[in-house]
């Protein structure tokens, strides 16, 4: 194919776009991760494992009935190219059917989850939180932001929710004698700020609507999405689930702070794809514009990522013990495994997934996430059974091999026609290893913050170092993205 100028120019505009877009997106979520990051050293600090533990465990069943209002409403009003409101119309009347269906359900079968994870107080602590499951109808406004990459007003919602629940929770806690209470009030505050917000600054506000033709479409787009949401819920999920189910709420809570850092790692990752989906879209005509796309943004995302989770592995322990304190020891190995595992996940071909929604071969997704339910429920319950979060830790080391290596690899050949994006990868396998031996090595002499900083600044001076001798030609790329970034009007 012969790229015309007019396709060239359309090409550097989506790319600038991107980066400029990624890197505000990138900025206001590393704020609020820090902000999560204060209250889970907080919460951590002020309440036992066990009442941490019982707040995830009703989440966990929260969010496992929202995910059957979830049917890629979001995505299918990013990727309308005419009428984007009058897809939110429908898709608010859908949703909110389904919410007030699930709300009612939830309620209902209160009691049968406070039996199952043998905890009576789950069934008052269950009812309250079964308002989340309107989450989808109430934030469907905030898809515009994401259309028109406006990633700064599509955050600020979560910064009132965490913000909100996190001074009710506190306020609560201190000023009262409620207890475990304070954070299940807390998260509702914090919810209802959330969704105030949104509509307080949405650019369109959805009205009741219906038609036909519309909700036939978001069927078909949205049905496989339930399915894809189903199996990452059991993928991401599911070990929790186990973990709770067959060791109670301490360990469900340990394996939780184990995933806490790795799982801010991902987030970083779906932070610097989140502007990809719509530029993906304006690409999916052009093969080769977005192969060439998916490379590019496949190279960036390895070098900032992979550092960040060799750097987690190899100081799990100091990180554990300074930040969160000695009683949440039994945290440390499981995070080590946890964040190599991410690390495999992000680095070769993350961004397969949006690929696949610009194309709307939302199938790939379904059968890839089936496979990975496939693999917990029959290695991951037996290695969970017996070691615990350590085998929660290794059933996901394990799983992100076998699917990133043999099932994702396989897809991205089949579509792109080939493996460009593999070329270079080894370049920040290495220049993360070796720094991360050495760090590891040194682990058990950090024992102060102070310390723990020094190591992490000496650490990231040796994969910069290492990165530009492996690969020089970064430097003059990275002087181009800051160029772009400061042309940014």
């Amino acid at each position: 194919m012969t790229e015309t100028a007019g396709d060239g120019a359309v090409t550097e505009d989506v790319r600038s776009l991107v980066i400029r877009s990624s890197a505000v997106n990138f900025v206001a979520s590393f704020l609020l991760k820090g902000l999560v990051l204060v209250q889970t050293v907080a919460y951590a600090r002020i309440f036992s494992p066990t009442e941490l533990g019982q707040v995830s465990t009703v989440i966990l069943v929260v969010s496992f009935a929202t995910l059957f209002s979830r049917m890629g409403f979001d995505e299918s009003i990013v990727r309308e190219n005419r009428d984007p409101e009058t897809v939110m119309n429908t898709a608010l009347t859908i949703s909110l059917v389904m919410g007030l269906s699930l709300f009612a359900l939830l309620n209902l079968g209160a009691p049968f989850v406070a039996r199952v994870f043998h905890r009576a107080e789950l069934e008052a602590y269950t009812r309250l939180l079964s308002f989340f499951v309107f989450a989808t109808p109430l934030g469907l406004p905030n898809a515009l932001w994401v259309r028109r990459f406006r990633f700064d007003r599509e955050k600020a919602a979560s910064y009132s929710d965490l913000l909100v629940a996190t001074g009710v929770t506190l306020g609560l806690h201190f000023g009262t004698s409620l207890g475990i209470w304070s954070l299940f009030v807390g998260r509702l505050a914090g919810f209802a700020a959330n969704y105030a917000t949104v509509w307080l600054l949405a650019a369109y506000r959805p009205r009741f609507a219906f038609d036909r033709s519309q909700a036939k479409a978001l069927y078909r787009f949205g049905w496989p999405v339930v399915v894809i949401g189903l199996a990452n819920y059991l993928m991401l999920q599911g070990d929790d689930v186990l973990v709770r189910y067959f060791w109670g709420d301490a360990s469900l809570a340990y394996y939780l702070l184990a995933y806490s850092f790795p799982y801010y790692l991902r987030e970083a990752t779906d932070v610097l794809l989140g502007a990809l989906l719509p530029s993906f879209s304006r690409l999916r005509d052009s093969k080769e514009r977005l192969t060439s796309a998916f490379v590019e943004s496949n190279k960036y995302i390895t070098h900032a990522i992979a550092p960040i989770g060799f750097f987690l592995a190899a100081a799990a322990r100091p990180i554990v013990l300074v930040v969160f304190g000695e009683k949440w020891a039994p945290a440390i190995e499981p995070m080590s495994l946890l964040a190599l595992g991410f690390t495999i996940q992000v680095m070769w071909g993350y961004g397969w997934g949006m690929l696949c929604l610009a194309w709307g071969k939302t199938r790939y997704l379904m059968y890839v996430k089936l496979w990975i339910v496939f693999y917990l429920a029959t290695v991951g319950i037996l290695l969970i059974r017996a070691h615990g979060p350590m085998g929660g830790a290794t059933y996901y080391v394990t799983q992100s091999i076998l699917t990133v290596g043999v099932v994702r690899f396989w897809i991205l050949k089949r579509e792109l026609g080939s493996l460009a994006f593999l070329k270079d990868s080894w370049k920040p396998v290495v220049a993360g290893v070796l720094p991360g031996a050495l760090l590891w090595l040194a682990g058990p002499s950090i024992t102060t913050a102070p310390a723990l900083l020094l190591a992490g600044l000496g650490y990231l001076a040796g994969y910069v170092l290492l990165t530009v001798a492996l690969d020089p030609g970064i430097v003059r790329e990275s002087k181009q993205i800051l160029g772009t970034l400061v042309r940014r009007a």
